[in-house]
């Protein structure tokens, strides 16, 4: 199916009616066809990345040494210390697996069409199938149910819903799953077995940290070493964090990836020191100035938590950019990345700002904006652009807020 095919206007929902807890915009946002080229291009990129992450992750716990133990401290820093041998092991096996990396990916893609985080499988696609039901998309003509059906084929799949906030989504989302004849189903934790031989696949998990401290957790991912079930994304650490990005820039890693790989993502650092040089936005370029120069400089950049520990790995919690932070703001966020990264090791990381206001459909003013493409990744490794959402928000944290609205994007005019 071709996103020229999709028939794009919102059918008679209200904005919170939709069951989203947020709006929708009423029709598409065009893309021109070297913007869509550009969004596949992420996509292949971005597993590829993913993969040579978690291979120098492999190597750095397989073969320690002092030029790379910090990529084994830095990942399984948010592993509890008493489960952090396990999720190494994890990680080692993932490395060795032919089995695809992950199966389902989204990315948060900048108005320049620049990476700034890689989601695995990411929080989206539930939403995004609410997203084709509103937009008139048949389930038989739904690109999401076409991807999840080209993976599970005739076999049974699991939704573990860890976090029944989204349960209403979730079940919707299975809902149609079953509707075109797969067999999914969505498993609370009271319900969820690890055990169920007649499992092949689940479709999501808990975060790898929270995965391990679960009885139910250790024991899938023992039958996941045992090679008895798969698992999306593979039960491994790379996935879980914010910090890929960073390695395609940081000296000690940049050489095991391609100039085309490094286009992902503007210069993003990992802090480390308060004299470490950082590249920040200054108008319509980049500087480079001492990391300790940033508390007393509106720049436009954004300092990031990186890790996998709860509350501050999703939702924006621990997101900050600091030209909207007041001096006093500015420093005490500097001030806890570096105390987190000397104390407990828990990265955090430094991105140039990218931030633009359109006018979108349905909007009265103008708003800030992310894509959100999602991807799906066939037994071959091929890579495959599913949809591409946007999120929209009057303020620059743009994420599911009640506040946010979301619509598809389409090709228009090839």
């Amino acid at each position: 199916m071709t996103a020229q095919s999709f028939r794009y206007e919102v059918a008679g929902e209200e904005e919170h009616g939709n069951g989203l807890g947020f709006g929708v915009l009423p029709s598409a946002v065009p893309l021109k066809p070297d913007e869509w080229a550009r969004l596949e291009e992420l996509g292949r990129l971005s597993y590829s990345v993913l993969k040579k992450g978690n291979a120098l992750l492999a190597e750095s716990i397989e073969r320690p040494q002092q030029a790379t133990d910090w990529l084994a401290r830095l990942f399984l820093a948010s592993v509890s210390p008493e489960h952090r041998s396990l999720a190494a092991q994890l990680s080692v096996e993932a490395s060795h697996r032919s089995a695809p990396f992950v199966r389902m990916f989204r990315l948060d893609v900048l108005p320049d069409f620049t990476v700034s985080e890689i989601q695995c499988p990411g929080s989206g696609w539930p939403f995004g199938l609410k997203l084709e039901e509103l937009y008139l998309i048949a389930a038989d003509q739904s690109p999401t149910l076409s991807a999840y059906a080209r993976w599970i084929g005739g076999n049974r799949a699991v939704w573990w819903l860890y976090n029944e906030s989204f349960s209403g989504a979730v079940s919707h989302m299975v809902s149609r799953c079953r509707s075109v004849g797969l067999d999914v189903l969505c498993q609370s934790d009271g319900e969820f077995s690890p055990e169920d031989t007649a499992v092949s696949a689940i479709i999501k998990r808990p975060p790898l940290p929270d995965l391990l401290s679960r009885p139910a957790g250790r024991k899938l991912a023992e039958r996941w070493l045992e090679g008895r079930v798969e698992i999306d994304p593979m039960p491994c650490q790379v996935p879980e964090t914010k910090f890929l990005l960073a390695l395609l820039h940081d000296p000690r890693t940049r050489d095991r990836f391609t100039d085309e790989e490094r286009s992902l993502a503007n210069p993003t650092h990992l802090i480390v020191s308060a004299d470490q040089p950082v590249e920040v936005r200054n108008g319509n370029g980049l500087v480079t100035v001492p990391f300790s120069r940033l508390a007393e400089m509106k720049a436009h950049c954004v300092v990031k938590y990186g890790g996998a520990r709860a509350w501050d790995r999703f939702g924006g919690h621990a997101v900050y950019c600091l030209a909207k932070e007041k001096p006093r703001d500015r420093r005490a966020v500097l001030a806890r990345a570096l105390q987190e990264w000397h104390h407990d090791e828990e990265g955090w990381i430094l991105q140039p700002a990218v931030l633009e206001k359109r006018l979108f459909p349905g909007g009265e003013a103008n708003e800030y904006f992310v894509w959100r493409p999602g991807y799906s990744v066939s037994q071959s490794g091929e890579v495959s652009l599913v949809n591409a959402q946007i999120n929209t928000r009057p303020s620059w944290k743009v994420h599911g807020a009640t506040d946010s609205r979301f619509g598809l994007g389409a090709l228009f005019g090839s």
